[in-house]
């Protein structure tokens, strides 16, 4: 039996089956009696279509293409942490996104010359890099950086795994 062309809803669908004697199908034996069978199902309405998502990428070259609190993985402070990068061009960087408030691990200074990614702070000095900002329907998802010229191996493989967008 094909089922087609149901309207939307709650459906019954009841079968009986008389057996006036003993059936042995090799499997097993059914005996005589009257068997009912009822479905009940529910029709609904297909899904509506979801909007596929507009992925872009572009090099950040001023400082609103970055600020914003990402999240990190940071050997230093034992895995996950939180970078926040503001408009004045200082960052901060902690275990917890409260910690960014109130006692940052870190702090530094960034601007951007152009497609350069000019970070700077006591533990590290002066790097530089690329860095690119992958967003969907406009919105930040993440920052992949590339290295320019950075001597500081920590900061390299810190920035090297990239950040993934948190809040504004």
């Amino acid at each position: 039996m094909l089922l087609s062309n149901l309207s939307l809803g709650v459906h019954t669908l009841r079968s009986v089956l008389h057996v006036r004697q003993s059936i042995d199908d090799g499997f097993h034996i059914t005996q005589p009696g009257t068997y009912e069978l009822v479905l009940n199902l529910t029709v609904q309405a297909p899904p509506t279509a979801t909007a596929t998502p507009v992925l872009s990428e572009a090099v950040a070259s001023k400082p609103a293409d970055v600020v914003g609190i990402w999240r990190m993985r940071f050997v230093p402070l034992g895995g996950w942490a939180y970078i926040q990068y503001r408009a004045d061009g200082t960052w901060v960087i902690a275990k917890t996104v409260e910690q960014l408030k109130t006692s940052p691990a870190m702090a530094g200074t960034f601007r951007l010359d152009g497609a350069k990614f000019i970070t700077d702070d006591s533990d590290c000095g002066l790097g530089t890099y690329e860095v690119r900002v992958k967003k969907s329907n406009s919105k930040p998802v993440e920052l992949v950086f590339a290295p320019i010229n950075d001597s500081c191996r920590a900061r390299v493989s810190g920035l090297g795994r990239g950040m993934t967008w948190v809040e504004p």
